[in-house]
């Protein structure tokens, strides 16, 4: 999958996308098809993020849950889905809101409650929170350190 991060820093959302559709075959974890979904959504193909997200839902939780439900909330917004889109916001919340979460989620926060969605600015909060959250539970993962500290 580290082909697929790389080409989505790059800004190549579809190659980034079939990196990571790639890297899920045969797998039952939900990360390669959230981080497919996430490159969709960049891409500005909503149905395909949204059916990537289905499918990386209906696998067993993983770390990537939190993406999931953050850009469940983008591409219902995206999509003009705006009340989907604001409860979907709101369940991302509730669940950063127990992991450490970043001083931003006030401004994620804000705009679930007043429903005034920059979505520019909510994907660049999100995806800076999402990052720092996976930073963390790979760092966890590889050193057993990371969170709290």
């Amino acid at each position: 999958m580290f082909r697929g991060r790389s080409l989505l820093a790059q800004g190549q959302y579809k190659e980034a996308r079939d990196e990571f559709v790639k890297a899920g075959k045969g797998l039952h974890e939900a990360a390669p098809l959230a981080l497919a979904a996430t490159a969709s959504y960049k891409a500005r193909d909503f149905a395909n993020a949204r059916r990537l997200l289905s499918a990386a839902e209906a696998l067993a939780p993983d770390a990537s849950f939190l993406r999931i439900e953050g850009y469940n909330a983008l591409v219902l917004l995206a999509q003009g889905k705006k009340e989907e889109g604001l409860e979907a916001l709101k369940a991302y919340i509730t669940y950063y809101d127990t992991l450490y979460p970043l001083d931003t989620i006030a401004e994620v926060a804000a705009m679930a409650e007043t429903g005034k969605v920059d979505i520019a600015a909510l994907e660049g909060l999100l995806d800076g929170q999402i990052t720092a959250y996976e930073e963390k539970v790979y760092r966890f993962m590889t050193t057993g350190s990371g969170f709290g500290d």
